[in-house]
């Protein structure tokens, strides 16, 4: 009997210490608001890092966009590149000239919407095929 309550602990402990290495491989982002970001294995490449980090401020841009909530594009373009930016900046990630590049195509159809070179409909149906909005790399 001694030997299976030895058994039982030891499992135990290995799976706390397991869950423990897991936690501290993970970073945690907070906003100002103190609601979580993002998190990410710190392990990971930056690609991947990065990854994580985009992907919730893309669907909240992507919500935004489709409801109609921006006041004009541009306004809800440009805090969001300069946000993945920072973000790409912070995971250790450098953007290459093609993330860059795609971030201008974001803005001049966030401009031509703004004023009026296309319409709404027009520029969701744009990004929906731009590849680049959902994936961008590091």
């Amino acid at each position: 009997m001694v030997i299976g309550a030895i058994e039982v602990v030891a499992t135990g402990k290995a799976i706390y210490d397991r869950a423990k290495e897991e936690m501290y491989d993970q970073a945690f982002v907070y906003g100002p608001d103190e609601r979580l970001l993002y998190s990410y294995e710190t392990s990971s490449p930056p690609a991947q890092r990065f990854d994580a980090a985009r992907r919730p401020l893309a669907e909240l841009r992507w919500k935004q966009l489709e409801n109609d909530e921006c006041p004009a594009w541009s306004a809800c373009f440009t805090p969001f590149v300069d946000e993945l930016r920072r973000w790409a900046a912070i995971v250790g990630c450098t953007l290459h000239s093609e993330e860059e590049e795609n971030f201008q195509r974001f803005l001049d159809v966030a401009r031509d919407v703004d004023e009026g070179r296309i319409n709404h409909e027009e520029a969701l149906t744009w990004l929906r095929s731009c590849s680049s909005y959902n994936r961008l790399a590091c």
